[in-house]
C-alpha cells in the first residue's frame, strides 16, 4: 500500500489544530495560534515519522502518549494555569481527537 507522506501529514496536522481549537472553545480558553500550529506541526511530524519506526506495541502505544502529553503542554502550559486544568486540557483533547477521527471513519 502506497502512503503519501505529504498528505498524512496535512491531514494530520490539520486534525491536531481543528481539535485543539475545539477543545480550547469547550475549555473557554484564547487558542494560542502560534503554539497550536507548533504542536499540530510536531503531531504531523510524528504521524509521518511513525511510519518508519519500528517497535512493538506496548512501545508505540507509550510513545503515542508521550508525544499527545508534549503536544498538550505546548498548548495549554500558561503562567496561570492549574495542574488540573492542564489535565483536563490533555483529556479533552484525546476525546475531541477519538470522537472526530470515529466520526470520519
Amino acid at each position: 500500500m502506497v502512503v503519501y507522506g505529504d498528505l498524512l501529514f496535512l491531514i494530520n496536522f490539520s486534525m491536531d489544530f481543528l481539535c485543539f481549537y475545539i477543545s480550547c472553545r469547550l475549555l473557554h480558553k484564547k487558542l494560542p495560534t502560534l503554539r497550536a500550529c507548533l504542536s499540530a506541526f510536531v503531531g504531523g511530524i510524528y504521524s509521518v515519522a511513525s511510519l518508519f519506526i519500528v517497535t512493538n506495541a506496548k512501545l508505540a502505544i507509550v510513545m503515542d502518549i508521550a508525544v499527545l502529553v508534549f503536544m498538550c503542554l505546548v498548548v495549554y502550559l500558561d503562567k496561570v494555569i492549574s495542574f488540573t486544568m492542564l489535565l483536563k486540557g490533555i483529556f479533552l483533547y484525546f476525546f475531541v481527537f477519538y470522537h472526530i477521527k470515529t466520526l470520519l471513519s
